[in-house]
């Protein structure tokens, strides 16, 4: 799909026109369903529960018994690897059961299965004609779930969201004897910068004590790398996140 209208292919435009290209709209709850959350119970199930008053003790036991087969269900997706890519109906619950550490041990995974399914290809380039172009449009698959992440309520959910980013950022990237770097067409970089700058922005406000010079000089070394490969209008490795937060 090519870039929209008023938009360079080169990953120029405002971060909330990449931001919808790579990651989609911003979803707010909507007022319906705050006033539902908050809504008390109706009349009619009022009544209906009044009914049923004998039967409490069976139904608490049913309840209970499906809750816990249900929590051995999650569990189970999640060390299938597959919860990653679970329907949003069961994703959403599975997410808030596992909690940021497991979600963010499955993306690892996921990251760890890509790559470890290219590097020989990417080493043996000359017969397979893959190169580092090709994984880092497939590493562009995570980064959706590392949004996803960075979006969950525990406090070190940003953190972890950052790591996984620089961790794929730098697999993404192989410069070795026998292998191929590609041509400049790579998927991940773009999205990816974009996600750091934005867990930055966060960070600058919410995160006291963060020692981003640290941070920082850490993406510039990785670009400068990956600078002696690719002319400078193609490296987008931490472009716009550097920007940032040089101007800190």
């Amino acid at each position: 799909m090519g870039p929209r209208k008023g938009m360079s292919p080169n990953g120029t435009g405002s971060r909330e026109e990449l931001w919808e290209k790579y990651f989609g709209p911003v979803q707010k709850l909507s007022e319906s369903a705050q006033i539902e959350g908050t809504s008390e119970v109706p009349a009619t199930k009022r009544k209906r529960a009044d009914t049923v008053g004998d039967t409490a003790e069976p139904l608490e036991e049913q309840v209970t018994r499906l809750k816990k087969q249900l929590d051995e269900a999650y569990r189970f997706i999640a060390k299938s690897g597959d919860g990653l890519r679970a329907p949003e109906s069961i994703r959403v619950h599975l997410d808030t059961f596992l909690g940021a550490t497991a979600v963010a041990s499955m993306i690892r995974n996921r990251t760890d299965r890509i790559c470890g399914a290219m590097e020989s290809k990417i080493f043996n380039a000359k017969k397979s004609g893959v190169t580092s172009d090709d994984l880092s449009k497939k590493l562009e698959e995570v980064l959706p779930d590392i949004a996803r992440l960075s979006r969950m309520p525990e406090a070190e959910s940003m953190k972890l969201a950052w790591d996984l980013v620089v961790d794929a950022s730098e697999r993404s990237w192989i410069d070795a004897t026998g292998a191929s770097t590609g041509y400049g067409d790579r998927g991940f970089d773009i999205p990816a910068d974009l996600l750091l700058e934005h867990i930055a922005i966060v960070w600058k406000d919410t995160r006291p004590g963060w020692n981003y010079k640290q941070d920082r000089e850490e993406l510039a070394r990785h670009r400068r790398q990956v600078g002696e490969c690719l002319d400078e209008e193609e490296n987008h490795f931490y472009t716009r996140t550097l920007a940032l937060m040089k101007s800190w």
